[in-house]
């Protein structure tokens, strides 16, 4: 799916901050966070999940230890996403704060800067049919589910609970819900679409 920007629903990526940032980074210290961006296309959600984190790292005064998978079914998408090299015109939102801290220019356009890209690993995945990445805390999977019959979007949406902690995060794009896995999800924010795990996966319907 190509429909993708930096820090889509900027508000979203503040709720994250504030309520769900503080779990995975301050009362998890020095354990690794392990994020995955599903159907990450070409690589801004990524790098916006990436961009926030190190903000809130610097504001809080603290290290950070956490490894973001991001993939894609497009190996064109992935491509673009691994150079990370984006126009002028891809960075509108931005501020030039994020642009100067997270970014060099080369003149024509701004590649993202190594301490972000490090904990950054692309991977082709097909989330409908390849097995899902375990140990999670983290799952973002925003505007892929919408494009989706439903059966599809319950079998992606039990694959992220079964590779989520009990505990673990589940972040969606504003058109996409939780189904009738209400009773396998606290909700966190109802309006941005964040979800907390907990209980056991149930069984995939036949």
């Amino acid at each position: 799916i190509g429909v993708t920007e930096f820090f889509r629903d900027p508000k979203a990526y503040k709720t994250l901050e504030e309520r769900v940032f503080p779990y995975l980074f301050e009362a998890k210290r020095q354990k690794e966070v392990r994020i995955w961006v599903c159907g990450c296309s070409t690589g801004e959600e990524a790098y916006s999940l990436a961009i926030a984190i190190h903000q809130y790292a610097e504001r809080k005064q603290i290290r950070l230890n956490y490894t973001i998978i991001a993939t894609d079914v497009n190996n064109q998408s992935l491509a673009v996403a691994s150079k990370g090299q984006y126009l002028p015109s891809k960075l509108a939102s931005l501020s030039q704060d994020q642009l100067d801290n997270y970014f060099t220019y080369n003149g024509e356009k701004y590649e993202i800067k190594g301490r972000v890209r490090d904990n950054i690993i692309f991977a082709r995945n097909d989330a409908t049919s390849d097995p899902p990445f375990i140990n999670l805390d983290l799952v973002t999977c925003r505007n892929l589910l919408i494009y989706l019959e439903p059966p599809l979007q319950r079998k992606l949406l039990l694959n992220f609970h079964f590779g989520l902690k009990e505990g673990g995060y589940l972040f969606l794009g504003l058109s996409e819900n939780i189904l009738d896995l209400k009773d396998n999800y606290n909700v966190v924010s109802e309006k941005w679409r964040i979800f907390q795990s907990w209980g056991e996966t149930p069984k995939m319907r036949e």
